[in-house]
């Protein structure tokens, strides 16, 4: 039982963590800090206990980031990693032309 009760707090530790930086992370995209929301989306992901849909959206930004930042190889690894989850992601608008190429080649790699 108190194995159970330990693991239980830890699993909430994470999920709560890497919510809080997944909040961080899409305030700083409100914002248009694309200096900084990669760096924030993947704390999101390192902290853990997203929910999938969750994932899928900070693999896109941060390579819609990266590809604002002419980033091209990074971002396209980024967005690999979100066609592999979902296939069909939706890429925010202000990814602009450069993001898009490179979210349209990973979707058909």
């Amino acid at each position: 039982m108190v194995v159970i009760a330990a693991t239980t707090a830890t699993v909430h530790a994470q999920t709560s963590a890497g919510n809080d930086s997944l909040k961080s992370a899409r305030a700083a995209w409100a914002n248009a800090d694309f200096d900084l929301a990669p760096g924030l989306y993947q704390k999101a992901l390192d902290r853990g206990g997203l929910a999938r849909p969750d994932v899928v959206e900070a693999y896109v930004r941060i390579g819609a980031a990266l590809a604002i930042a002419g980033q091209k190889k990074a971002a396209g690894k980024a967005f690999r990693s979100a066609a592999l989850l979902d296939p069909s992601f939706q890429l925010p608008p202000e990814g602009g032309t450069p993001a898009a190429s490179l979210a349209a080649a990973a979707t058909t790699a």
